[in-house]
C-alpha cells in the first residue's frame, strides 16, 4: 500500500494498537462483548448462521476512556495538521461538536471500529489495519467523496431495480448487505426483513460530493420518496431506519 501520510499512519496505528490492548484487558476483566446472530439464506440450500461481534457498541461505550489516553492526544495532534481530516470530520459529525471531538468520533473511533470489525474482535492483525487505513486515506485525500444511505422498505415488491430520481433508486437487498456494513442491523431492520416477499427491497440514496460539500439530508429525502411511492402505487409502504 502506498501511504500518503506516513506520520499520520504511525500515529493512528499507535492509537488503534493501544485501544486494542485496553479493550482486550476489559474483556479479560469480565466485560461482555455483545454479538449479533446473522442468518444467511441460500437458494436451494440450508441457511448459514454467523455470530458477529458488535464491536461498535462495545467501543462507543468506552469512548470517553479511550479519548483520555495519551495515544489519542498524539493522534489528534497529527490529525489537526491535516486540513482534509477536518473537512472529513465536519461532513460526518456536523457543525455542533468541536473540531477535536469530531476528529475523535469520526476518524479515530471510525478507524478503530473498522479495524476491529475486520479482525472479528480485538486480536490484532496488520493486514486488517492496513486495509482500514487505506480506506480512510482514500476518504480523506480523494478529490471526490461518495455518500450513500439505504433504508429497508416494507409493503412493496419489485422485480427489477427502479430509478426514482437521479441518485435515488429502489432495489432488492443483497444477501448479508446490511449485516456486512452494520452488524447491529439485524436488530434494527423490520421483522422478517429479507425473507418475506414484501420485505426485501431497500431505498438507496447516493450522492457524489466535491471538496467540503455537505452531504444530503438522507432521512428527509427518503421520507419524501416513500410518500411519493405511496401516492403513485397505493402500496401500504413503510420504511425502516436509515443506515448511512
Amino acid at each position: 500500500m502506498a501511504v500518503r501520510a506516513p506520520h499520520l499512519q504511525h500515529a493512528l496505528r499507535s492509537f488503534v494498537l493501544g485501544a486494542f490492548a485496553y479493550l482486550l484487558r476489559e474483556l479479560e476483566d469480565g466485560a461482555d462483548l455483545p454479538v449479533a446472530f446473522v442468518e444467511h439464506e441460500q437458494r436451494g440450500g440450508p441457511a448459514l448462521y454467523e455470530y458477529r461481534p458488535l464491536v461498535r457498541a462495545y467501543v462507543e461505550d468506552r469512548a470517553a476512556r479511550l479519548r483520555s489516553r495519551d495515544d489519542a492526544a498524539i493522534a489528534l495532534e497529527e490529525l489537526s495538521r491535516e486540513p482534509a481530516a477536518g473537512i472529513f470530520a465536519r461532513a460526518h459529525a456536523g457543525p455542533k461538536p468541536s473540531e477535536e471531538e469530531a476528529l475523535f468520533r469520526t476518524v479515530l473511533l471510525g478507524l478503530l471500529v473498522s479495524t476491529a470489525e475486520a479482525c472479528g474482535g480485538f486480536d490484532w492483525d496488520d493486514d486488517s489495519f492496513d486495509r482500514a487505513y487505506a480506506e480512510l486515506e482514500r476518504s480523506l485525500f480523494g478529490e471526490r467523496r461518495t455518500y450513500a444511505a439505504i433504508a429497508p422498505l416494507v409493503g412493496i415488491t419489485a422485480s427489477t431495480q427502479v430509478e426514482l430520481a437521479p441518485g435515488l433508486r429502489m432495489r432488492a437487498l443483497a444477501d448479508g448487505e446490511l449485516a456486512r456494513h452494520w452488524p447491529e442491523a439485524s436488530s434494527l431492520a423490520p421483522p422478517d426483513f429479507g425473507r418475506e416477499a414484501d420485505r426485501y427491497c431497500v431505498l438507496e440514496l447516493r450522492s457524489a460530493l466535491a471538496g467540503a460539500e455537505d452531504p444530503p439530508d438522507a432521512p428527509a429525502e427518503i421520507a419524501d420518496a416513500v410518500t411519493a411511492i405511496r401516492l403513485a402505487t397505493a402500496a401500504p409502504l413503510s420504511a425502516g431506519p436509515v443506515l448511512f
